[in-house]
């Protein structure tokens, strides 16, 4: 059915990677990354990231949407605290993303490439 596939082509996933030092947040399709750099205190900065989203919710391409997709990037050097998955899948429920999956970080729609 073409109608499906040219939906399919035009559907954006909202993608968040986790990593030590800072929080993506990336669009698919049009492959936009907004990093948000922890604060100087050491903490994730959980306000922008918060703002980050609501702005996305009351976009066009997921204000009548409730899915996004979530993952942490750890490694041995920089691990990711499994607090601050939780937490980023709190402030996206909070936001109105209430359809939060847990991802594979290689598996991201929207994966920044470093």
């Amino acid at each position: 059915d073409t109608a499906n596939v040219q939906q399919d082509d035009e559907h954006v996933t909202l993608s968040v990677l986790v990593q030590s030092d800072q929080i993506w947040i990336g669009l698919s399709r049009v492959n936009e990354f907004q990093p948000i750099p922890k604060l100087a205190s050491g903490e994730h900065d959980w306000d922008k990231y918060k703002t980050a989203l609501e702005i996305h919710k009351k976009s066009a391409f997921f204000s009548e949407r409730q899915d996004l997709e979530i993952a942490a990037e750890s490694t041995q050097a920089s691990p990711v605290k499994y607090q601050d998955i939780v937490h980023a899948m709190d402030v996206a429920v909070q936001v109105g993303f209430h359809d939060v999956g847990l991802s594979d970080p290689a598996g991201l729609a929207a994966r920044p490439t470093l």
